[in-house]
């Protein structure tokens, strides 16, 4: 197969530093350079000094998230493609570095794997700056209601006690209340990101409207989606989520339960487990869904996750739309929907 790139970089990206390997006609070259802007300079200069049209030059690294920051921005700047793999896909490749860490060996093979799959390679996605503002927003939420929740707990097992810490417990009680008008201030201010891009308002609405989505998944799911440009369709969601049927869940025994890949994001999968409760006990239709399932002998966790998907793939497909959920349109549909839940 002819080669689409005639320069291409494997780069494995640590805290620190970043290992290079290079594959340039019939030879390849190893180096390395620091994780900040003046070694990435040093990465930029290699590629201008080998005299190679930026169109003809792939980045290759492994989805490493704040580490690759520095070295996304850069890439930016030229025409070359940067393409970031995701870790399950590298894994491959990687599994026989497990036993030894080397950081040269693991540039060289993500080199090898650019090299070999270079005709599927993308251009990362760089993302939208109001929504990368919107996911630190919910992260220091996230980090402040575990601060609290772990005021309260120390609240309770003082109160629990005989002769509890009187001094101790004012001071907690104290700082709960702190906190929780730090998570306010947090809140206030992620409303006033979402109300300042319009499309960010739009979509955030549109979420807000679907049964079993609240505040707390429609600004989880606008950040890590980066407002649906990020991750585009319901696919690749469910599997980043950790909610994509699999053979093992087929559901005919309820000894195959879901099971979530490690690389899941577990924490957005319980928020959305939540919102599957939520209208388990609200909506009618889902109730019915639900008790019908349980008669036939499927597992709990086997339809939550039918549900959970039946909400996602109602977020993908109205987001795609830009319209709004309707009540009106379900509820005259609600056999449709009934058995779209059975078939998910």
């Amino acid at each position: 197969m002819e080669r689409k790139f005639k320069l291409i970089f494997g780069i494995d990206i640590s805290k620190l530093t970043l290992d290079v390997t290079y594959f340039f006609e019939s030879s390849s070259r190893y180096f390395q350079i620091t994780n900040d802007a003046k070694g990435i300079s040093q990465l930029v200069k290699t590629i201008k000094e080998l005299g190679i049209e930026e169109q003809e030059v792939l980045v290759c690294c492994e989805n490493t998230g704040s580490y690759m920051e520095k070295l996304a921005l850069v890439m930016k700047g030229l025409d070359v493609t940067f393409w970031v793999v995701h870790p399950i896909i590298m894994k491959g490749y990687r599994l026989d570095l497990q036993r030894t860490k080397n950081d040269k060996v693991d540039s060289m093979k993500i080199a090898e794997f650019a090299l070999a799959h270079q005709h599927k390679a993308t251009s990362f996605h760089h993302p939208n700056q109001k929504t990368k503002e919107l996911k630190e927003l919910y992260l220091l939420r996230k980090q402040l209601v575990g601060i609290r929740q772990q005021i309260l707990n120390f609240i309770a097992s003082e109160n629990d006690k005989a002769i509890p810490g009187i001094l101790n417990t004012v001071i907690h009680d104290q700082l709960k209340h702190f906190i929780t008008d730090l998570i306010k201030d947090v809140e206030k201010s992620i409303q006033l990101l979402i109300k300042s891009d319009k499309t960010v308002t739009s979509y955030y609405n549109i979420l807000l409207s679907i049964p079993g989505v609240g505040p707390v998944i429609a600004q989880h799911i606008l950040a890590v989606t980066d407002g649906f440009k990020k991750i585009a369709d319901y696919k690749s969601f469910a599997c980043y989520v950790g909610i994509a049927p699999f053979a093992r869940s087929s559901g005919t025994s309820v000894r195959y339960r879901p099971r979530t890949s490690k690389k899941a994001n577990q924490e957005l999968k319980a928020e959305m487990h939540q919102g599957a409760l939520s209208v388990i006990k609200q909506g009618q239709i889902f109730h019915n869904y639900y008790k019908t399932m349980i008669d036939k002998g499927k597992h709990h966790l086997w339809i939550m996750n039918a549900i959970m998907n039946m909400i996602a793939k109602s977020i993908f497909n109205l987001a795609a739309k830009m319209t709004p959920f309707n009540k009106e349109i379900f509820a005259s549909n609600k056999k449709s929907w009934q058995n779209n839940l059975v078939m998910s």
